[in-house]
């Protein structure tokens, strides 16, 4: 199948964005990770105190402290927050181009521009801290059981496979999709999946509880490819404790 020049940038961006959570790692929630029950049980501490609706990751997810949002422009997110810790101008020809960087204490919050321009969007959220608050009240600390319950879940839960691995890497939360089925299957519209990404585990003591969506996934013609708004939400989790390490939102547009 043909893809578009936009959909292999994309694909690049997702790396980026699991490459840049990654090294968020080392700041992990601030008051340790066992708890009175020891580690490894789910649970074993918490630092959220609300109770969840489960609903599909959507539109209503994809903000952090309540008003920044994915999307927003530089100078929106210095009205909102004020002047950042740091900010840079960066330039990385391999997946980004030219884009900016602003911190503010444990969030990192990356600008791009998707024609590669200088109108720059905010297209990744990065918590290695438990102050940031996502939707849901979720934030790094919580458990992965938490987060589970904050989101839909399917009742029969099905096996996740990876085009390029024949066994099983993890399961599926609900739908049926990675993104190279896109292309196999042609779904349009919304589209929702989620699953538990285990695979490398045994290597990095961690897995991903990762949720997408695309509003809408349009196909462009035969075999041409697709545009779509693309939107993920990926939990770090400590493989021992299975409690959270680093949250990101992640944007980007196919064209």
């Amino acid at each position: 199948m043909k893809k578009t020049k936009k959909t292999n940038r994309i694909i690049s961006l997702g790396l980026a964005a699991a490459l840049l959570a990654a090294c968020l790692l080392g700041g992990c929630a601030k008051d340790g990770n066992t708890g009175e029950n020891g580690g490894g049980n789910v649970g074993s501490r918490s630092v959220t105190s609300v109770e969840f609706d489960p609903h599909p990751f959507g539109m209503d997810d994809l903000t952090v402290n309540g008003n920044v949002r994915l999307g927003m422009k530089p100078d929106e997110v210095r009205e909102i927050m004020g002047q950042p810790d740091s900010e840079q101008t960066l330039t990385d020809d391999f997946i980004y181009g030219q884009h900016v960087r602003m911190t503010y204490g444990g969030l990192s919050l990356t600008f791009y521009d998707v024609d590669g321009g200088e109108d720059y969007t905010l297209g990744i959220i990065s918590a290695s801290s438990d102050e940031p608050m996502f939707s849901c009240g979720l934030r790094v600390g919580c458990t992965a059981d938490e987060v589970i319950a904050a989101f839909t879940r399917s009742e029969e839960v099905e096996p996740l496979y990876f085009p390029y691995i024949e066994e099983s890497c993890g399961d599926y939360l609900y739908g049926t999709y990675t993104m190279e089925d896109f292309l196999l299957e042609k779904p349009e519209g919304v589209v929702q999946y989620a699953y538990i990404n285990r695979y490398g585990m045994e290597d990095s003591h961690e897995y991903l509880l990762e949720y997408y969506f695309v509003n809408p996934l349009i196909w462009q013609g035969e075999y041409s490819g697709y545009s779509g708004d693309y939107y993920s939400m990926v939990f770090y989790v400590d493989a021992d404790t299975d409690l959270v390490t680093a949250i990101n939102l992640n944007y980007d547009v196919f064209l």
